[in-house]
């Protein structure tokens, strides 16, 4: 437990500084926009618009700014922080919500992916392989998982508008 508690202070130290701020927030939009092609942004499952990175970029930026006023262990999973930052005031119950069940969507969608095709795709595909994709998730059809990741996609860039800053 003690060594916990110095692992933790080591980590998180003291919530950071304007120009720590501004770095990570330059890492962040390059870690957004040069690694993907703009035309695969809207359905890139990890770095596109609302992806899987943004959803951990949430949760780590805002364990920098909350976790230094915990006590106890912290979490390291992703679902782990979020559902801290949430019990802590730190995340709305609809922010909570929504960025949990697009974490684990698209998660879902990954794996599944990895299952169906060799080379898995790291964008939702589109075609027959979408339809491939969304019935042997148990969608009725492909429109309804394509809605669905949008929904999802589009509240996290809201959500990271507002706690990061990040334009998409």
């Amino acid at each position: 437990k003690d060594f916990q508690h110095a692992l933790d202070a080591f980590r998180y130290g003291a919530p950071p500084t304007p120009d720590e701020r501004s770095a990570i927030y330059h890492l962040i939009q390059r870690a957004l926009t040069e690694r993907v092609r703009p035309e695969e942004r809207p359905r890139h499952l990890k770095l596109g618009m609302g992806g899987l990175a943004v959803i951990e970029f949430i949760a780590q930026w805002g364990m920098l700014h909350h976790a230094t006023q915990c006590e106890v262990p912290l979490p390291v999973s992703t679902l782990g922080m979020l559902e801290w930052l949430y019990k802590w005031g730190a995340l709305t119950r609809p922010d909570y919500e929504l960025l949990r069940r697009a974490w684990e969507l698209q998660y879902h969608l990954r794996n599944r992916l990895n299952l169906l095709f060799d080379p898995a795709p790291d964008v939702l595909p589109t075609g027959e392989h979408l339809e491939q994709l969304a019935h042997s998730l148990g969608y009725s059809e492909p429109a309804l998982l394509e809605s669905e990741f949008t929904e999802c996609t589009s509240g996290v860039g809201e959500i990271a508008q507002r706690v990061l800053g990040v334009c998409q």
